[in-house]
């Protein structure tokens, strides 16, 4: 038994690993101030403390594409795939699309308010979240010069190879924690009333199929498209 739970444990930290470093990443980005790296400057080179980073750039974040065709297969499956495993038939006409109650957009609010949710979901947020991945990813990232690097003590900052005072550390640390507070409650907390609001509202409605895509797309990829928002709308 125990070398059967050792061996799950192997294989479920690899797993478990991706997410967490995609998340990390993600939210790394959104943090002026990076961990310096003692004796490794941006291109592998040797360096001390000191010199904190080089005035080179950082490469561009791989982890944008995945919330890129994360939000294309929520916006198709949502719109296309829900209607058809319900019905049988693509939607091929707008009469056809305004009518139908298995849309995505259709599911997770009352029929009263279709309209409005459709142009804010389908139009507005979609070519938001697009054009925001999008460009984050081609969009050159800022160079080390101007990034703050904390150093391994947690205890200085260094910009452009020099030392900041201390206290104008300690202000900048705060003040980085105090907003770092503030995001972590807005996200989670608008992340928690949009998944009961619209999830409660998929229930109600009951069009849901129960077949295994629907239930992948309603507990994994439709949770995933509001973190997508959330992170892309509101932090850029």
């Amino acid at each position: 038994m125990g070398i059967f739970l050792h061996r799950t444990t192997d294989l479920i930290k690899p797993l478990l690993g991706i997410p967490i470093a995609h998340w990390s990443a993600l939210v790394g980005q959104l943090d002026p101030v990076l961990p310096l790296k003692e004796g490794v400057d941006d291109n592998g080179g040797e360096n001390d403390e000191h010199a904190a980073q080089q005035p080179t750039t950082t490469k561009k974040p791989l982890h944008y594409i995945f919330p890129f065709f994360a939000t294309l297969v929520t916006y198709l499956y949502g719109v296309f795939g829900l209607h058809y495993e319900a019905t049988g038939q693509l939607v091929t006409s707008l009469e056809q699309f305004s009518s139908s109650p298995h849309v995505f957009t259709h599911q997770v609010v009352p029929q009263m308010i279709w309209p409005q949710l459709d142009f804010v979901i389908l139009f507005c947020d979609f070519f938001a979240m697009v054009g925001v991945y999008l460009a984050l990813y081609f969009t050159d990232p800022v160079k080390s010069r101007f990034r703050f690097f904390l150093s391994s003590d947690g205890k200085t900052l260094f910009i452009n190879g020099g030392a900041l005072p201390e206290v104008e550390t300690a202000k900048i640390l705060a003040a980085r924690g105090r907003l770092r507070a503030v995001a972590i409650a807005f996200s989670e907390g608008f992340h928690l009333f949009l998944s009961l609001f619209f999830l409660g509202n998929v229930w109600l409605n009951d069009v849901y199929r129960r077949s295994p895509t629907s239930i992948f797309y309603w507990t994994v990829l439709f949770p995933l498209w509001i973190t997508y928002l959330i992170y892309g709308e509101f932090f850029f």
